[in-house]
């Protein structure tokens, strides 16, 4: 519920933005314009999203810490990294 919460916060502070800063429209710029503005918002947007995604710490554990570990598919090909807990 509480992401929900947040997510719903951040939506409408940026629609609030939006509208309260609204200009006249123009085509001064044509295609192109209209291209870096939508690609302005599309990394502000998933920035926002990836913070708010990522800012709850994970659970502190007595004896418990994440490892970075190679990930491999079934061919045996390095496919990256992930996080695993390891306990104690």
């Amino acid at each position: 519920m509480k992401k929900f919460a947040t997510a719903t916060v951040a939506a409408l502070s940026v629609a609030a933005t939006l509208a309260l800063s609204a200009a006249p429209a123009e085509a001064k710029f044509g295609r192109r314009g209209a291209f870096f503005g939508g690609l302005a918002a599309a990394v502000v947007g998933t920035a926002i999203l990836a913070h708010s995604a990522r800012s709850h710490a994970a659970p502190v554990y007595s004896d418990c810490w994440t490892e970075k570990r190679p990930r491999y598919n079934r061919w045996g090909d390095f496919r990256g990294y992930r996080y695993i807990r390891v306990c104690n």
